[in-house]
Order: C-alpha cells, then sequence, then structure tokens
C-alpha cells in the first residue's frame, strides 16, 4: 500500500539514524542530503537503487516531535505522487535537523528543488 510517511516512520528512522544532517554534499556526479541523491547529469535520484524524477519529486519538510524529547524536522524525499498506484515507496526519509537549524534545511531544500525541477523541465 502506498502511503506518505507517518509519524511512526519518522520515529523508527531516527533511531536508525540518530544524527542530524549536516548540509548538502557534493560529489562529481550528485547532490546528496543524508541518504538521498540528486544527479547532476540526468533527471535522477538514488536512494539505494537508481529511480528517475518525476513531476511530483520534491524534497519537503515535517516536523515531529515524540514523549521523550526528540523533536525537530525530518527532511523527507517525496518520489511521486503518494496516491499513485506504483508499487515502489512514495516517499523516502533522507535525515533531519534539530529544532534551531530550521533554516539551514529550507535552504538545502530549495536548493534541491530547484536543481530538480531544472532537470525536469522540457528544453
Amino acid at each position: 500500500m502506498n502511503r506518505p510517511f507517518s509519524k511512526e516512520d519518522v520515529r523508527i528512522l531516527l533511531e536508525l539514524h540518530p544524527e542530524p544532517l549536516t548540509g548538502v554534499e557534493e560529489s562529481d556526479q550528485e547532490w546528496w542530503l543524508g541518504r538521498l541523491s540528486i544527479s547532476k547529469n540526468y533527471p535522477g535520484f538514488r536512494s539505494g537503487h537508481g529511480h528517475p524524477l518525476e513531476i511530483d519529486s520534491r524534497f519537503r519538510k515535517e516536523w515531529f516531535e515524540f514523549e521523550h524529547g526528540n523533536r525537530g524536522w525530518a527532511a523527507i524525499f517525496q518520489a511521486f505522487d503518494p496516491s499513485s498506484p506504483s508499487p515502489e515507496p512514495p516517499e523516502y526519509f533522507a535525515g533531519w535537523v534539530p529544532p534551531d537549524r530550521e533554516q539551514e534545511l529550507d535552504e538545502w531544500i530549495q536548493f534541491l528543488n530547484d536543481e530538480i525541477a531544472s532537470r525536469l523541465k522540457k528544453p
């Protein structure tokens, strides 16, 4: 079943990846935000395996706050519209930042979303 990320998904992934994001990292071929990359050379992304970008592909942030004090902003990559019938997961967890680093996350998301849009723009 396709569904967007839930708070429980975020909680589980925070336990697996407790360190906050440090920023967009660049290599010759791609930009990385945490566990996910956007290709510089073609309209694609990678989270383990490579996939094509789609018109609905974008990064977003989601606030989380849990009983024991964990709170901040999760960086979520939406690969395609979650209501799509595709059997693939529609969203991927890239990482997170604490509340006081929201502006940094906004800048990283804006940069990557601009790059995604430029790759999907028709010539």
